[in-house]
């Protein structure tokens, strides 16, 4: 199943029968930011004084040609807004758990993934991740989301030649089969978290 036909199973949204509109989409960007050559992520001061690190969730404006198709294709539709959402990378913060020094990162709603323990907690790892935006007809964002899917991890040894590990074309197209075992039936990875992404898009 394709992503778009599953999308329509979901029965949240009508699709839009126009072709996709020229110019520049919304662009929508989630991970931490990047400090300097060392490429780690940056951090700020959180409650009770300690040092935590920043996610960010911005989206860039679509161009005024894409919004004037994407606004006919919408009155056509007869629909207030549409989704955009696309597939990207990310850099995501890698955290320590428990007495052990467990590593983990959050991809997505309910959906954290545990790290090896030779995992650097200074340098973010890569993710593969859905961003997403529910835009209005006049190309202003009204909500905007992300769901990760799978995460490459940067070794202690790597990390500390300043270097980080990046996703595959191999590790792409294994994304569109590994499962999410921790759930019941086992769904894919990838419709959990457009699922998840499509309902928190449009508020259900």
């Amino acid at each position: 199943m394709r992503h778009g036909a599953y999308v329509d199973s979901l029965g949240l949204t009508t699709r839009l029968t126009s072709p996709l509109p020229p110019g520049t989409p919304p662009d929508v960007r989630f991970g931490c930011e990047t400090t300097g050559a060392e490429d780690e992520c940056a951090t700020g001061t959180g409650a009770l004084g300690r040092d935590d690190i920043i996610m960010h969730l911005p989206v860039g404006r679509p161009s005024a040609a894409w919004t004037t198709r994407a606004a006919a294709a919408m009155d056509s539709a007869r629909v207030g807004s549409g989704l955009v959402i696309t597939l990207e990378i990310g850099q995501y913060r890698v955290r320590q758990r428990g007495l052990r020094g467990d590593k983990e990162v959050e991809l997505g709603t309910r959906h954290v993934v545990h790290l090896p323990w030779l995992t650097s907690l200074e340098t973010p790892v890569a993710v593969l991740q859905l961003t997403g935006a529910r835009i209005a007809g006049d190309g202003r964002a009204q909500r905007i989301g992300a769901e990760g899917l799978v995460a490459r991890r940067t070794s202690l040894p790597v990390s500390a030649l300043g270097a980080q590990a990046l996703i595959s074309d191999a590790e792409v197209e294994q994304a569109r089969t590994a499962r999410r075992e921790d759930l019941q039936g086992q769904p894919l990875v990838w419709q959990v978290a457009l699922r998840e992404l499509v309902r928190g898009l449009i508020g259900r």
